[in-house]
């Protein structure tokens, strides 16, 4: 299904899976109390550091500017240059191998500890999670929400600003879904209600609507990493412009300036890039400019003073040609398409293309990360941070972390929020991960079984015999059938000047190339996706195994590619040529995720436990601060319906064009072609008569044999005579 029809129900599906994601997303912002996450004070305290023209360190202690936030008091004020002073103390403490092995809090303790700190600082640091160890991330997003937060605080309603913050953080969110449709779009561009499944889906899942809605800038990760793989997999299918160049660098260089694991992704993306500039540059894009000749006079002569006119002339004296009798020829096919370029250059393009792009990742952000190494050793102080929050004495190893099944499950069960809430009020919703999983394997299942159906249908086709083709006529027939427009501007462009290479070489060769890019461009955007999957699931493993403590939301950049697989089997699925079991599943996981955050505002809010799921999203709003709670309800749970309207009548309309059926046989017979018609001697004679005196030559109605004919089947004498 294509065309502008469905280009608009596309946009529609997005923006009802917006409207879902918000509602969501904006309920969770407001009513869950601040800074009860852990790490959204840091965020937030990054984030008044920079409206204040510094970049913290990791060793920088958090103050509390805005009411409920943790850290010191508002007018204690540590220096950069004292928090490097304790940053250098507490890493000579951890590289000092003769020393014992210093405990976590042993980082804070040091800082504190450090010459020239203040005493309010002294008192109050005895734990890491006092200081700003969210600093190795680059500042872009902490940039975006310096904002809101620096407005409310100026203006006296620092709470306020803190919501604006945290609604700034769902429209980055909302961002983040276009991003992901994008990226579905250009892997599947035969199947657009994938597009609007995959972002769907992704807005339902409870660690990114959580994420979003709160100070973390995962949802702006994911945006920017899944707006440049996006880029990439455009370049990849159809090749280099400045437009798609261009996208594609603001998208890697946003990536790499707002969180650490940008910089990982931007190792896979900018080769990628440079192998789609080396498979679709096979041409110069500008094609020669053919020579203008001077027109004739009036009088039928040329201008004799022109030496292009007089040789032209004498070509056509030479080969017995006039200004009336010559051929019209077409241009070279060179000329028209511009001339080959060969492989060396092709790879110096590609080559170039990558060096581009790292150099504007190096110019734009490489500052940042060369600071990370000379103050934490190594780029994004992974490191120094596992070491500040273990969860083991004895990490895990690698291998330990890829085969271990508790860790994955656990990580698995924590998409969908805090996996200890999974249980709890006397409902078990355990159950919903194991159903999903199971819904996962067997549509993925039915999705190959439906395209191996499909394939060894269609070559059964393509090898039964049929009346109207030859004997001997295969599938591969038709690829040898000449083609006649390239045949013609060949045959053309022979007579211009001749060619080494026969006619037909020259045509069968542009087709195969085409072919060749058209199957390598496809499979190398998936091998590019996986690869972004492979690093991001390898990054986590390498977190944990070094004795860094692992969150769910590590692997948020990696979703949308989950998200896809499960609408690709959610796709295969009885109804999926409506859309049913997409929208039912969308249904099913925003009902998971409004249970799963009533739950989490209980579980911080202990007075709410007796609540029902309604009462607690009031009282936590009017706790928030909001004095009219229900309607506040009323109007996201209208957004929310009017979202899930739009999504399951653009799926319905989507979903009827674009799912493949299954190759069942068909109940009515198949009709019987027509056997080609052979005139009788009589109607071959009648041709030739003047128009209105009999039948007309030509017909293709097969006549009922004549009962006077014959035995031969030819038609009596008297008939002929008469005629």
């Amino acid at each position: 299904m294509g065309g502008p029809r469905a280009r608009r129900w596309l946009v529609a599906g997005v923006i009802g899976a917006s409207l879902v994601f918000a509602a969501l997303a904006s309920l969770t912002a407001l009513a869950t109390p601040p800074f009860s996450s852990a790490d959204e004070a840091q965020h937030a305290s990054y984030a008044l550091d920079v409206a204040d023209g510094t970049l913290p360190l990791i060793s920088t202690p958090v103050r509390s500017r805005i009411p409920g936030m943790p850290g010191l008091p508002a007018g204690c004020v540590v220096t950069p240059d004292r928090a490097k002073a304790g940053l250098a103390a507490a890493r000579a403490t951890w590289l000092d191998d003769s020393r014992q092995r210093p405990v976590p809090n042993s980082v804070a303790r040091e800082i504190a500890a450090a010459p020239g700190m203040p005493d309010c600082a002294r008192d109050l640091i005895r734990s890491n999670t006092a200081l700003t160890y969210t600093a190795n991330h680059p500042p872009l997003f902490y940039g975006l929400q310096a904002v809101p937060l620096t407005i409310g605080i100026d203006h006296g309603h620092p709470i306020g600003g803190f919501r604006a913050a945290r609604l700034l953080n769902v429209a980055i969110g909302v961002a983040a879904l276009v991003a992901v449709a994008w990226l579905v779009r250009e892997l599947v561009p035969t199947r657009p209600d994938l597009a609007v499944a995959t972002a769907a889906l992704l807005g339902t899942v409870g660690m990114f609507v959580n994420s979003s809605a709160q100070l973390y800038n995962d949802a702006l990760a994911v945006c920017t990493i899944i707006a440049a793989l996006a880029a990439t997999v455009a370049l990849l299918r159809r090749g280099g412009s400045p437009a798609r160049l261009a996208c594609f660098g603001c998208a890697v260089l946003a990536a790499t300036a707002t969180r650490a694991s940008g910089l990982l992704a931007a190792a896979v993306l900018l080769p990628a890039a440079g192998l789609a500039v080396t498979l679709h540059t096979a041409r110069f894009p500008r094609a020669t400019r053919p020579r203008r000749q001077a027109a004739p006079r009036a009088d039928g002569h040329t201008d004799p003073g022109n030496p292009e006119t007089e040789r032209s002339a004498s070509r056509r004296e030479a080969g017995g040609l006039d200004e009336t009798n010559a051929p019209v020829l077409a241009p070279p096919a060179d000329t028209a398409a511009g001339a080959p370029v060969g492989w060396r250059r092709r790879i110096g393009y590609g080559v170039a293309t990558a060096a581009g792009g790292a150099a504007l990742v190096a110019g734009g952000i490489g500052w940042w990360y060369w600071r990370n190494v000379r103050l934490y050793g190594d780029p994004t102080a992974s490191g120094l941070i596992a070491r500040m929050f273990p969860i083991e004495e004895e990490p895990l190893s690698s291998g330990e972390v890829l085969t271990s099944r508790t860790f994955w499950w656990a990580i698995y069960r924590g998409f969908f929020g805090r996996p200890r809430l999974l249980v709890a009020d006397g409902r078990d919703l355990t159950q919903i991960p194991k159903i999903i999983l199971w819904v996962l394997a067997t549509g993925l299942a039915l999705a190959v079984l439906r395209r191996v159906a499909r394939w060894c249908a269609a070559r059964w086709a393509a090898r039964r015999p049929r009346p109207d083709r030859p004997a001997g006529w295969t599938a591969t027939s038709r690829a040898r059938e000449p083609d006649v427009s390239t045949t013609t501007s060949t045959m053309a462009s022979t007579m211009t000047r001749p060619s080494p290479v026969s006619p037909d070489t020259a045509r069968v060769r542009p087709r195969e190339a085409r072919t060749w890019r058209t199957a390598a461009a496809p499979a190398a955007a998936w091998l590019v996706t996986a690869l972004h999957v492979a690093v991001v699931v390898a990054t986590l493993i390498g977190y944990v195994a070094s004795g860094g403590a692992w969150f769910a939301r590590y692997l948020l950049p990696g979703l949308p590619v989950a998200a896809l697989l499960l609408a690709i089997a959610l796709g295969a699925l009885p109804g999926a040529r409506r859309g049913l079991p997409t929208v039912l599943a969308v249904l099913a996981l925003a009902g998971t995720c409004v249970l799963m955050s009533e739950r989490e505002i209980a579980f911080k809010h202990q007075a709410l436990r007796p609540l029902g799921v309604r009462d607690r999203f009031e009282s936590a709003l009017t706790m928030s601060g909001f004095g009219a709670p229900t309607t506040i309800l009323w109007i996201l749970g209208t957004a929310a319906a009017a979202g899930f309207a739009l999504l399951a009548t653009a799926m319905w309309f989507l979903s009827s064009g674009a799912v493949p059926r299954w190759p069942l046989p068909s109940l009515t017979p198949r009709r019987r072609v027509p056997a080609p018609y052979r005139p009788s001697l009589a109607e071959a004679l009648a041709a030739d008569r003047p128009p209105g005196l009999g039948r007309p030559g030509g017909a293709t109605r097969r006549e009922s044999p004549d009962p006077a004919a014959d035995a031969d089947g030819q038609p009596p004498r008297t008939a002929v005579r008469a005629l």
